[in-house]
């Protein structure tokens, strides 16, 4: 008997925003230095769950797009003096909002372009509140 592999098929998610909940974030090498890849677990209707990934600087300014992340994952502004802690984040409730891109390659992939607070997530805080059941 040879050697059978299947293809691997990936589902590409129409545009659109849904509820996920951050998985892991980790770092990577990016062509322009550190950055921080975000995995997100999102329940599709009528489908199974779809793994995505966003990435974001590893900078954690004011206007970086890691803040304005954590803020959405976390549901409350960002107080001073907060130090990003990916513990903070993970098996937090967000709503992404996607997009599908075409690669040069002509195969689609999606792209997460903004995260925000999933709506009726009570403000987090510190990150040592309970959150509610989210249904999906």
């Amino acid at each position: 008997m040879g050697i059978r592999i299947e293809q691997t098929v990936y589902e590409t998610l129409p545009d659109g925003a849904y509820p996920a909940i951050v998985e892991d974030v980790t770092t990577e090498d990016g062509l322009y230095g550190p950055q921080l890849a975000w995995q997100f677990k999102v329940n599709v209707r009528h489908s199974k769950e779809v793994t995505l990934k966003g990435w974001c600087s590893a900078k954690f300014g004011p206007k970086t797009k890691l803040r304005a992340w954590t803020a959405a994952a976390l549901g409350s502004p960002i107080e001073p003096g907060y130090v990003f802690d990916s513990e903070d984040v993970i098996g937090r409730p967000v709503q992404l909002t996607v997009i599908a891109h075409t690669k040069e390659d002509g195969s689609e992939s999606n792209r997460v372009i903004n995260l925000r607070t999933l709506k009726g997530q009570a403000a987090l805080g510190n990150g040592t509140e309970e959150t509610e059941d989210i249904p999906f």
